[in-house]
């Protein structure tokens, strides 16, 4: 069997989605396999329900460029090549599902915060029914 040929890690701004890219690295070195970043920006939530490429698309909008921004920053000390940087909002599973469709990823890494009454809303086990790919979620603290 052969290792994953690429990697699709999902990051958010929580204090913790360092965890989640740091695991991301470690596979992607592991496999020699590509790497691509997924932000989930749930503050552009309410104003957009779109998927871009943030460093391929010429943004002009300035919560989009405000967005790219936050992503250049949190990226910036990551120590492997990153194939695609793609910026996401609106309905996550969805907009995930694409993003690996779009990459043609064959594993997805996320985090995941334990909640117990909120097993059934979560991202992550919303993801473990729609997604085409190996799943890796990393547990996170609250």
């Amino acid at each position: 069997m052969s290792g994953y040929q690429h990697i699709l890690v999902t990051i958010d701004l929580s204090p913790n989605y360092q965890k989640v890219l740091d695991k991301a690295v470690a596979r992607a070195k592991a496999n020699q396999a590509k790497l691509s970043i997924v932000h989930v920006n749930l503050k552009m939530q309410s104003l957009y329900n779109q998927m871009y490429e943030v460093f391929t698309h010429k943004l002009e909008d300035k919560p989009l460029l405000a967005a790219k921004k936050e992503l250049e920053q949190m990226l910036a000390s990551v120590d492997y090549p990153l194939e695609k940087q793609i910026l996401i909002s609106g309905d996550l599973v969805e907009q995930i599902c694409e993003a690996v469709r779009l990459c043609d990823a064959d594993l997805l890494i996320c985090g995941h915060e334990h909640h117990l009454f909120r097993q059934n809303s979560s991202v992550a086990h919303q993801l473990i029914e729609k997604i085409n790919c190996d799943l890796l979620v990393v547990p996170l603290e609250k």
